[in-house]
């Protein structure tokens, strides 16, 4: 794994995040109506942006009935939708030696 994602981590869990696993991390989208789209709008990347530089994985997350991006201007705004903007700034996933970024 790479200094700066251990670095990254270390910062997470400094900072009062929680980690999760990747399976844990995709019974809470479950549970939310949500789910990890493995569609190439999820993929592997090298962070160099920020003060840390380390390895990441961008993940795509879609509403798993209509299929359409968290994020799409269509999609619902209810409390599931607030969870999951909680998961997203609360918890992390480090999974192959690379940060999730959702």
């Amino acid at each position: 794994m790479h200094n700066g994602t251990k670095e990254e981590i270390q910062r997470c869990l400094d900072g009062g995040m929680e980690q999760l696993s990747k399976e844990e991390l995709e019974q809470e989208l479950f549970d939310l109506g949500y789910k990890i789209d493995p569609t190439p709008m999820s993929f592997d990347y090298f962070n160099s942006g920020n003060e840390t530089k380390y390895e990441a994985r961008s993940v795509h997350i879609s509403n798993k009935e209509t299929g359409r991006s968290f994020c799409n201007v269509d999609e619902k705004r209810d409390a599931d939708f607030d969870k999951l903007q909680k998961l997203r700034s609360n918890c992390f996933v480090v999974h192959c030696g690379r940060f999730w970024e959702f």
